[in-house]
């Protein structure tokens, strides 16, 4: 079997040096010429890290665990792209697991605490869901929040900021001209501020809330036709309920942005694909999954655990009209 020390020799350099670069514990220590010979010498030697050696050596299993509620979502698959990207230059292993219930989240922590797991990274429903459970978990390992915050904010986290998006489409439709502006916003006080917070100044403007988060595009239509004066445009929660809300005004005989305009949130490729392609708020998702797993390696090594707070940006489009 091939061992460190056969590496360092074949590349010409100290065990300890191929050691730094071979598990990523001193790159900083290690020239760039130096580092490509040893990488190469142990491609050459077909070597392998002993994992197993690793872990027991630091006393840890350099595996992390993530639980989310889907897998289905429009940003799911970037953020754990990052993720992966950061924990395994990290030598770590990801185990994820996805819960649709309370009763499967509770199931999902014991399961996964049995693992013997490094840290964790959990989407939570909401700034409240199972707090208990989480905080628990969080005197047992590393625990960090992504897409959300923790309401009583013991639990470091990673997110966008929720009160820039709905600012950036509610200033980028009032520099329309729209004055009758649907928001779709549930119960998340940060959009509902930054909504306002962009209109304050804008004479004349009117916001209508929607509460409901998870209704679909078709509802969402329905809902400002019945108003007294229905709006001239509409802010999704996501670009999926946006693309539905298109479709749903060719069924009642309407056109995006002729008889009224639509901004999504996300930033997903599906924009692209619509008729008209499809303004929206770009959340950065990779990012947001790099950053949760940098945050967890930082926990996991002892060092204080910061929360991270990215922001949005416009992606412009052609689903919004001037009036």
């Amino acid at each position: 079997m091939t061992t460190l020390s056969d590496v360092a020799k074949r590349a010409g350099v100290g065990v300890s040096t191929a050691s730094y670069v071979i598990n990523k514990t001193g790159l900083h220590k290690v020239g760039a010429e130096a580092q490509a010979r040893i990488l190469a010498a142990a491609a050459e030697l077909d070597y392998h890290p002993n994992i197993a050696g690793r872990a027991l050596a630091k006393g840890r299993t350099f595996m992390a665990g993530a639980i989310f509620p889907t897998v289905m979502g429009s940003f799911t698959p970037e953020i754990l792209q990052g993720l992966e990207d950061v924990l395994n230059k990290a030598s770590y292993s990801l185990i994820l697991c996805i819960y649709n219930s309370v009763g499967e989240f509770r199931e999902k922590c014991r399961m996964i605490a049995d693992k013997q797991i490094d840290g964790l990274i959990v989407i939570p429903a909401t700034q409240d869901f199972e707090l208990d459970t989480c905080l628990k978990l969080n005197e047992r390992m590393p625990l960090v929040y992504l897409t959300q915050s923790c309401k009583n904010g013991h639990i470091p986290h990673v997110r966008v900021d929720g009160g820039m998006i709905n600012f950036l489409a509610v200033r980028y439709l009032i520099e329309h001209g729209h004055r009758r502006i649907a928001i779709q916003c549930g119960s998340d006080a940060q959009r509902i501020q930054g909504a306002e917070r962009a209109a304050q100044n804008a004479a004349g403007t009117r916001l209508m809330f929607m509460r409901e988060a998870m209704a679909g595009g078709r509802h969402l239509l329905k809902w400002g036709l019945l108003q007294p004066e229905p709006p001239t445009a509409y802010l999704t929660y996501s670009d999926t309920t946006a693309a539905e809300l298109v479709v749903a005004a060719y069924e009642f005989g309407l056109k995006v942005p002729d008889d009224f305009s639509v901004i999504g949130v996300d930033g997903n490729p599906l924009g692209e694909y619509t008729c008209p392609k499809l303004t929206s708020i770009r959340q950065p998702r990779y990012e947001q999954g790099f950053e949760a797993g940098r945050l967890l390696l930082a926990r996991i090594e002892g060092k204080e655990g910061k929360d991270v707070i990215l922001q949005p940006s416009l992606l412009e489009r052609k689903s919004v009209a001037v009036v």
